[in-house]
């Protein structure tokens, strides 16, 4: 019985059911790219995946500390329903419904660029709501770089903390999304640059944050 995936390095090229654009049932048939019930812990390697369901899925942890990736996929590119650390690597999200899903996220360092259909990073437990116990978003490093035209940049049914890095969202064009949606935003360092739909704009910002913020809403465009 498959446990925990475990990868070292190397090239892997992997296409699933007919890639990223295609419609498959997933009822009866699975799709996913890298699948395991306990872990996925990648060191290294080369990695193109054009999935028609997840690219890399974890019914646990995922945990990426190198590598370089060319993501398409039909659902998450990155899913976990535990815990998804990004300490390294490139990472590129050519295609996705949502591009980094867990109940917590941490990103600590290196690149990722998400090109998502519904949210880039989403945070969540499955049972909705904005202020879950233990649903987080954790960015302490890095640069990363999303663009949500008609999604949330971040949401987080929880929290999210930010310590470092820099974070660019081209946010979304419609009024029912925002470039943040979470229960809490608390930042003490890094950089978040973020432009989107005002109707639900939300600034980071918070009683333990120890960094200003500077939400600018213009209310005609020309």
């Amino acid at each position: 019985m498959e446990t925990h995936i475990v990868i070292l390095g190397g090239i892997f090229d992997l296409y699933t059911a007919g890639g990223s654009t295609t419609y498959f049932d997933s009822d009866q048939y699975t799709a996913k790219g890298l699948k395991a019930p306990v872990g996925i812990t990648i060191i290294g390697g080369v990695f193109t995946i054009d999935s028609a369901d997840d690219s890399i899925h974890s019914n646990d942890t995922i945990e990426i500390n190198e590598g370089d990736y060319f993501l398409y996929s039909g659902d998450d590119a990155i899913h976990s329903d535990i815990a998804a650390t990004v300490n390294g690597g490139d990472i590129n999200v050519y295609d996705c419904y949502e591009g980094i899903e867990s109940m917590v996220i941490t990103i600590n360092d290196r690149e990722i660029h998400v090109q998502s259909q519904d949210d880039p990073l989403n945070a969540t437990d499955g049972t909705g709501g904005e202020s879950n116990q233990g649903v987080y978003i954790y960015i302490n490093g890095g640069y990363s770089y999303f663009n949500c035209v008609n999604a949330d940049g971040f949401d987080a049914n929880g929290a999210v903390v930010m310590t470092g890095g820099t974070v660019i969202v081209n946010g979304p064009e419609a009024d029912n999304n925002g470039i943040l949606d979470c229960g809490e935003f608390t930042t003490t360092g890094g950089t978040i640059i973020g432009a989107g739909s005002s109707s639900m704009a939300e600034a980071p910002g918070g009683d333990s944050s120890t960094q200003n913020a500077l939400l600018l809403i213009f209310h005609s465009v020309y």
